[in-house]
């Protein structure tokens, strides 16, 4: 993602760039018998909805990637992982934001 931009993303603290991660939730209408976008959701309770992942470089203010979720499969950890092996500069910071109000 933004592949065509990467030119610009020049900012650096001490030669790393500083990536940090977070979900939101996107909540979408039920689409017919597809049960996949129905799951658990931080908000409490069910529904439908996606869960984006998003990387996104602080310091350049670009979003770099993202995994989109289905609301049953959710799974930050994982989606932090895939995001994380498609970095392919080694010198990164990454930090990931805590939901202390989660259940």
């Amino acid at each position: 993602m933004n592949q065509g931009f990467r030119y610009l993303d020049t900012e650096r603290f001490k030669s790393y760039r500083l990536l940090a991660v977070d979900g939101s939730e996107l909540r979408v209408s039920p689409d017919g018998n597809d049960l996949s976008t129905y799951g658990g959701s931080k908000k409490g309770g069910k529904r439908h909805y996606f869960h984006a992942n998003m990387l996104y470089d602080v310091l350049n203010h670009t979003c770099v990637d993202m995994v989109l979720q289905p609301g049953s499969e959710k799974n930050e950890d994982s989606a932090f992982l895939d995001l994380a092996e498609r970095v392919e500069d080694p010198n990164v910071i990454y930090t990931v934001t805590e939901d202390t109000n989660a259940s």
